[in-house]
């Protein structure tokens, strides 16, 4: 039998979720450029178009966008983008690009984030288990 040498996560939701929702972040972020858009209305967009670039059949995949801080900054700010202008159509792009780079900033709060319940039980066995 294979011994498990080592397990990768992905964080949001897997290990941790966003609190309050991804939803809430990017209308808080709109509304600081004066775009005023609701959770409602940014959640309604059920097609996502703003992870087509990166789906797979598996899921998302963004590699290269995931090499640097401020590369993965600057998708996620793309994907706010998108969901913001599919929300508020008509929205000057300026402000959109604003509220973006804002939203992305949000994200990187570890204070927005919650740990499952289940997620430091997880690792620690893992740990305890000598998997890296």
């Amino acid at each position: 039998m294979t011994r498990i040498r080592a397990v990768c996560f992905d964080f949001d939701g897997t290990l941790a979720y966003m609190r309050p929702s991804h939803w809430a972040l990017y209308a808080e972020a709109a509304r600081t450029v004066g775009i005023e858009v609701t959770e409602a209305a940014l959640a309604a967009d059920t097609t996502d178009r703003a992870w087509e670039p990166w789906m797979t059949p598996l899921g998302p995949v963004h590699l290269e966008a995931s090499a640097s801080q401020a590369a993965f900054r600057e998708l996620r700010a793309g994907v706010a983008i998108d969901r913001i202008r599919a929300a508020a159509p008509g929205s000057p792009e300026a402000a959109l690009r604003e509220a973006g780079r804002h939203a992305a900033l949000l994200e990187e709060e570890a204070a927005r984030y919650v740990l499952y319940r289940d997620a430091i039980p997880a690792l620690e066995r893992l740990a305890s288990e000598g998997v890296a």
